[in-house]
C-alpha cells in the first residue's frame, strides 16, 4: 500500500470514528444540547481536529443521519428476498420501514428528527452527506413507483393506481410515525395496540387501498 493511500485510510478511519462518538452523543441527548466540545471529548480529539473533519455540528448530524439510510436500505433489501409481486413488494418496503422504527429507535428518532423542519433541506449541495440522504430518499419513491408499476402489470395493484401518488403517500405515511405524541401511543396501548403494530396495520391499510383483489389474509400476504 502506497503512502498516499494509506493517509486516506487512515482519515476515513478517523472520519467514522468521530461519526460514531457524534451518533452516541445524538443517542442519548437532544440535538441543541450538544455542542462540539461534547463531540470532540467522546472522540478523544481536540476540537481542532473535529472542526478539520466537520465545519459544524450540523454537518456532523448529516453525516450521523446518512448512515441511517444505510440501515433502511439493508432492511429493505432482506424484506425483498423472495418477493415475487409487486403489492409484496410494496409491503415489504412498509415493514422494513416499520422494523427500522421499532428496532432502531435511537437510529429512528435521530433520522425522524432531521425531517422535522428544523434543517434546510433545500439546498442539498451545501454538504456531500445530505446531498447523499435526500438522493437515497428520492431513490426510495422511485423504487416504491417500480413496484407498483410492477403490480399493476402482474395483476396485484389496481390498474387506476397512480404510482408516484402512490409512493408518495407511502412515504408520507412512514413519515408521520415518529411524530406521534406520546398521548397517542398511551391510547393505542389502553386499547391493546402496541405501537409496533399500528405501524403494521397502516401498512396493510395502504395494501387494502391499492389492491386488486382485496383479501381478508392481505396483511399476512404482505409480510
Amino acid at each position: 500500500m502506497s503512502l498516499a493511500d494509506r493517509k486516506k485510510r487512515e482519515k476515513e478511519q478517523r472520519r467514522n470514528a468521530i461519526i460514531d462518538a457524534a451518533e452516541k452523543i445524538f443517542f442519548t441527548s437532544d440535538y441543541d444540547s450538544v455542542s462540539m466540545d461534547d463531540i470532540a471529548e467522546e472522540a478523544e480529539l481536540s476540537k481542532g481536529l473535529l472542526y478539520y473533519y466537520f465545519k459544524d455540528k450540523e454537518a456532523l448530524f448529516f453525516a450521523v443521519t446518512r448512515r441511517e439510510m444505510n440501515i433502511v436500505g439493508d432492511l429493505v433489501r432482506k424484506r425483498f428476498s423472495g418477493r415475487n409481486s409487486g403489492l409484496k413488494n410494496l409491503g415489504a418496503l412498509g415493514y422494513a420501514y416499520s422494523e427500522f422504527a421499532t428496532e432502531y429507535p435511537d437510529h429512528f428518532r435521530v433520522y425522524s428528527y432531521l425531517l422535522s423542519g428544523r434543517f434546510d433541506l433545500q439546498n442539498p449541495t451545501k454538504n456531500k452527506d445530505l446531498g447523499e440522504f435526500l438522493e437515497a430518499r428520492n431513490e426510495a419513491v422511485d423504487l416504491t413507483c417500480q413496484m407498483i408499476e410492477a403490480g399493476i402489470r402482474d395483476g396485484s395493484v389496481r390498474p387506476d393506481a397512480n404510482p408516484l401518488e402512490v409512493a408518495v403517500l407511502l412515504n408520507l405515511i412512514c413519515d408521520s410515525f415518529p411524530r406521534m405524541t406520546p398521548q397517542q401511543v398511551e391510547r393505542l396501548e389502553t386499547g391493546g395496540i402496541s405501537k409496533e403494530q399500528f405501524i403494521r396495520d397502516t401498512i396493510g391499510v395502504v395494501g387494502h387501498m391499492f389492491a386488486r383483489e382485496r383479501s381478508n389474509n392481505l396483511m399476512s400476504e404482505l409480510r
